[in-house]
C-alpha cells in the first residue's frame, strides 16, 4: 500500500509542477487554482490496490481546458506532463518500486 501511495503522490506532484508561464500577451495570470485542484488517493477494493490522481472540477471547472487533448502539442513543446501519459509514467514508477522492494526481500532471505 505504501508503494502505491508513494507512486500516486509522485504522480500528483508531477501534475502540479508547471513550467514557467511564457504566454503573457493575453494578460492571463496564473492563480494556482488548477495546481491546487490536484489530489491523489489509494484504495483497496476487491483484492486490488488502486491509485488515483485527479483534478477536482469543483475547484477548477476549466481543468479539461487546461489539461485537454487540445493542449497536447503545447505540452510537448513545454515538456509539461499531461494526464494522458500519467498512467504510463506511474505504471513504470510503480513497477520500479515493486522490483526494488522484492530485491530487498530476496537479499534478506
Amino acid at each position: 500500500m505504501k508503494t502505491m501511495s508513494d507512486t500516486v503522490k509522485k504522480g500528483q506532484a508531477s501534475m502540479q509542477d508547471y513550467p514557467a508561464q511564457t504566454l503573457t500577451l493575453t494578460g492571463y495570470v496564473r492563480t494556482g487554482t488548477l495546481r491546487r485542484s490536484w489530489s491523489s488517493t489509494v484504495q483497496a477494493m476487491a483484492g486490488k490496490i488502486i491509485g488515483i490522481v485527479g483534478s477536482n472540477s469543483n475547484i477548477a471547472p476549466y481543468n479539461r481546458l487546461g489539461q485537454g487533448k487540445e493542449q497536447l502539442t503545447a505540452f510537448d513543446i513545454a515538456n509539461w506532463p499531461n494526464v494522458f501519459d500519467l498512467k504510463k509514467r506511474m505504471g513504470a514508477d510503480l513497477e520500479g518500486r515493486l522490483n526494488a522492494a522484492m530485491e530487498r526481500l530476496f537479499r534478506r532471505a
